[in-house]
């Protein structure tokens, strides 16, 4: 999906799983030689080939996802904190949205969510959907990607009259 070209893969279908109503097939891709998540309304076709492959008897696809935020697993791990508002603290709290979460509450009844994830677009966009009732704490590079991406959204509203 990133780079929208057309490849011919081999993979080894490792599981199914279904996200945001998306089944996807997390498989071992011979090209790329790593685990890879393959969305399957984007494979224009499939072959059966003579080649046997096992999984590994190590592998569980739950440990698999476990270091993203939702089911993207790729970059270095990196703790993450970000701020909510008491107006959302409480939607927040209520649920585990990540392994790794810890929530530190404040005597205003805001909070901070840490969490340690392998790449961070994923935490991103959810974070946005927040709104002003949020703000991206650190690590800094993560505050600063953020804030970009929420001037150049509020660019995109400039001819807006009040």
């Amino acid at each position: 999906m990133g780079s929208q070209q057309v490849t011919k893969r081999v993979i080894d279908p490792y599981g199914l799983f279904c996200s945001k109503g998306v089944w996807y097939t997390l498989a071992y891709c011979r090209l790329k030689k790593d685990i890879r998540e393959f969305a399957l309304d984007c494979i224009q076709d499939t072959r059966p080939t003579d080649k046997y492959y096992s999984i590994p008897q190590t592998f569980s696809m739950d440990d698999y996802f476990k270091t993203g935020w939702h089911i993207i697993t790729y970059g270095n791990p990196v703790e993450v904190n970000i701020w909510f508002s008491s107006e959302v603290a409480r939607w927040i709290t209520r649920r585990k949205w990540h392994p790794s979460q810890k929530v530190t509450a404040n005597k205003d009844g805001s909070i901070v969510l840490k969490v340690t994830v392998n790449g961070t677009m994923e935490l991103k966009r959810w974070l946005f959907q927040w709104g002003p009732e949020c703000e991206a704490l650190s690590p800094p590079e993560f505050r600063k990607e953020v804030a970009e991406e929420l001037k150049s959204a509020a660019g995109k509203y400039k001819s807006v009259k009040q």
